[in-house]
């Protein structure tokens, strides 16, 4: 069943989650206005008639879902939010269903969408394409190593403005990756080059994030100096955007842009 109540191992557990899953409806929310598409569906802002919150609810098309076979993807996400609680990543509050539609009902949170910033000061010239993991292409098994090579990639791209790896023809690609060769600008700081080059590194067993001391590395390489990771999670730190907003639902992302170096 799609939204995954056979996720839960006993049927009473599946039977009161589904309860609780089945108290909001559609009919409690105003749809303001779309803020995001995707393959399966919109994202829409929305505010709660009888509190006037305003959050971000996805609405998601169950034969979209079904033809492309991503139930258990749809599944996997959902129980993945429901268990994540950390200050940089959007809540979720809850999730629903009707005849046609899965509803998952996320906090708003106003600022737009970080490439669209980057893209603004001309740091993302292209789409960003799908990220394909070494380990992926050539069968070998992955583990979370996989997402220390994924922060190589975005890290790259919100640097450079391209991906590190990139062809018309998707065997090109995995012949690059494959090669494992990366180009850098010449004005990009050796310190930076260096992080992503240990990030991309072939032989997993010797990629930053994945050996002994784990996230500690990454957060202890060079290119990090003077941050204070604890402040950081405290929210102390002073962000590079800063939104302008007149109200908790607004949709137009204006912001304070402060120039930091970022070692590019």
């Amino acid at each position: 069943m799609l939204f995954g109540y056979k996720l839960f191992p006993t049927e009473e557990v599946a039977a009161n989650e589904e309860k609780n899953e089945q108290q909001k409806h559609l009919g409690e929310f105003q749809l303001l206005k779309t803020i995001g598409t995707g393959t399966f569906g919109r994202v829409y802002l929305s505010k709660d008639a009888k509190t006037s919150t305003f959050y971000a609810m996805k609405v998601l098309k169950k034969s979209e879902i079904v033809r492309l076979r991503q139930v258990e993807h749809i599944n996997n996400e959902k129980q993945i939010l429901k268990e994540i609680s950390f200050p940089f990543i959007v809540d979720l509050i809850c999730t629903f269903q009707d005849e046609k539609s899965l509803f998952m009902l996320e906090e708003y949170v106003v600022g737009g969408e970080i490439f669209s910033h980057l893209r603004r000061a001309g740091k993302i010239e292209m789409v960003m394409i799908p990220i394909h993991f070494r380990e992926i292409i050539t069968s070998s098994g992955h583990d979370t190593a996989v997402d220390w090579w994924a922060l190589g990639i975005l890290a790259y791209e919100m640097l450079m403005g391209y991906p590190p790896f990139s062809d018309e023809e998707v065997f090109g690609i995995y012949e690059k990756i494959l090669g494992g060769k990366i180009s850098f600008s010449s004005t990009l700081e050796p310190l930076a080059k260096d992080f992503i080059k240990r990030l991309l590194t072939s032989d997993r067993t010797r990629r930053l994030g994945n050996l002994k001391e784990g996230s500690a590395d990454v957060k202890a390489h060079q290119w990090f100096k003077g941050v204070d990771w604890k402040a950081l999670l405290r929210k102390e730190v002073i962000a590079p955007i800063i939104p302008i907003f007149s109200h908790p639902g607004d949709t137009v992302s204006k912001a304070i842009v402060l120039i930091l170096d970022v070692g590019c």
